[in-house]
């Protein structure tokens, strides 16, 4: 599969140029960058997700409350929202796992 197939699939249309760029570094060996951008898809995805969920649920409302005031104290979130999502048993462990394997999957190819 070809990295535009590989962008194709993905559903949130606002990672695409994230993860475009990052395949872009990478193909030119800057790979911090690759991994900088991935790594913004990825939890600009995930922060998207939490806050929808949010609104019909009182954990991931809570949690996204949390997150929202660490981001924007310019905290680091990253790492504590995956890990309170898979506490209250909004993110499976399978899914705490693959979330950070997507990023290297896209460039295994």
């Amino acid at each position: 599969m070809d990295m535009e197939e590989l962008l194709a699939k993905i559903s949130n249309r606002g990672m695409v140029g994230y993860m475009r760029e990052a395949a872009t570094c990478y193909a030119a060996g800057a790979y911090r960058g690759g991994i900088v951008f991935s790594y913004i898809a990825l939890f600009d995805d995930m922060r998207a997700k939490l806050a929808q969920l949010g609104t019909i649920n009182k954990v991931a409302h809570a949690v996204h409350l949390e997150v929202e005031k660490r981001a924007n104290d310019q905290d680091v979130f990253e790492t504590f929202m995956a890990d309170r999502l898979k506490k209250e048993g909004l993110l499976t462990a399978a899914e705490h796992t693959a979330r950070y394997q997507t990023i290297w999957k896209m460039f295994s190819n």
